[in-house]
């Protein structure tokens, strides 16, 4: 079983109209400050949790197997059937959809194909493995492997929805073959490369941001971007005059920029400017809520948060008590729906989740569980709270308590 978290952000927008409309209103999460999770164990043998059968045979369809994701409007999940010749390779996704994340109903389904040997395109057999949202909709997104730098996994857009349930193809761009993250959130999505920025309103055509102008002297190289009700943040290192896949100098200096509109960037004023060596410590920028980021500095060595901040406008950061990591891929999972998000943290005994989420402070807060505490799992999250299942087939809901 594969389960994917999702990092959407926003409602689409009010003048969009959806193609299909589900059959059932989704609910609505609370209110105010959450204090608890109440998790409802759910006998009901849903197709989304069937793991497909492995294939031993290269020339057999290849599945991918359900991976689910949350919303601002209800779950969705993709099914990635792939099949190759010595010609050409095809991908058929298959999509369902549901309001409760219990029942399910079928949706839309879209196709790529290219030629034998397109390997950056047909580098992705586990289908979709990312969901973004921004105003213009959703963004399915895979992962491949191109072995390039070391093996860096990149991002590409597959397809394109406005309502969760019809899809779109997404082009196959080259803007799409060099994209390493892609965010989405309430100015659109931003993707990005270690010497590349890209931003879009609609997830099919994307606009290449200039690094060659004055606010990014310097630039070494980019972390990774977020996208909020204020504009694009993106986080890098700086203080060195390239970056090549050689390998960065021994030591660099977190770095941050802001942009309203995706074209007049500004370097960010850093919470902290010292330089660290290289290769150990990464600045991560993310979206929690429509209005806060977060800033984890990210210590490899020592796999964990050595510093995080928060912000309102991208700008000025204050400190937040050292506690889990929430944008590095640091074994937890930051879901975001509907405005609201939380963040599981990676249990080390097999336990359920520790979960946190955003107080009217702008603090971590962390959520106490009650009722049928799932295994210890990964994480959906969308209008009827977080989902997830067990090797039965079972679903959990968790719905959030405030008060």
């Amino acid at each position: 079983m594969r389960i994917a978290a999702s990092t959407s952000l926003a409602a689409p927008s009010a003048t969009i109209a959806p193609s299909l409309t589900p059959t059932a209103a989704a609910p609505t999460l609370p209110a105010g400050d959450w204090t608890s999770v109440h998790w409802t164990k759910v006998a009901v043998e849903a197709s989304v949790w069937i793991v497909p059968p492995d294939s031993s045979d290269s020339d057999s369809p290849v599945d991918s197997g359900w991976t689910v994701y949350g919303w601002s409007r209800g779950y969705v999940a993709f099914d990635t059937i792939t099949t190759a010749d010595s010609d050409s390779w095809t991908q058929v996704t298959t999509s369902q959809n549901s309001t409760d994340g219990i029942h399910w109903q079928a949706g839309g389904q879209f196709t790529r194909s290219g030629q034998a040997g397109d390997d950056r395109e047909f580098d992705a057999p586990d289908g979709v493995l990312d969901l973004e949202e921004a105003p213009a909709g959703l963004l399915a997104v895979g992962i491949g492997d191109p072995a390039r730098c070391g093996g860096t996994e990149w991002e590409f857009p597959m397809a394109t929805s406005v309502d969760g349930i019809s899809w779109l193809a997404a082009p196959i761009t080259d803007a799409g073959e060099q994209m390493v993250t892609v965010a989405g959130g309430n100015s659109g999505f931003v993707a990005t490369a270690p010497n590349a920025i890209f931003t879009s309103v609609d997830g099919r055509s994307w606009k290449s941001v200039d690094l060659t102008a004055p606010s990014f002297k310097g630039l070494l190289t980019v972390n990774g971007g977020a996208s909020f009700a204020g504009g694009f943040v993106v986080s890098g290192e700086a203080n060195t005059p390239d970056w090549n896949c050689s390998g960065p100098p021994e030591f660099v200096t977190p770095a941050l920029w802001k942009s309203a509109d995706g074209t007049t960037w500004t370097r960010s004023k850093l919470p902290t400017t010292a330089k660290k060596p290289s290769g150990d410590t990464d600045l991560f920028v993310c979206q929690m809520g429509q209005r806060a980021l977060i800033l984890d500095e990210y210590s490899f060595s020592h796999e964990a948060t050595e510093s995080a901040w928060i912000s309102t406008d991208g700008q000025d950061w204050r400190p937040l008590p050292v506690g889990p990591v929430v944008c590095s891929d640091g074994g937890n999972e930051l879901v975001t729906s509907g405005g609201r998000s939380i963040v599981a943290v990676d249990p080390t005994d097999g336990s359920a989740s520790a979960l946190y989420t955003l107080g009217s402070g702008a603090t971590l807060v962390k959520l106490a569980q009650t009722g049928d505490l799932p295994p210890e799992s990964s994480y959906v999250f969308g209008p009827a709270g977080l989902i997830t299942a067990d090797g039965d087939g079972n679903t959990y809901v968790g719905v959030p308590v405030a008060g």
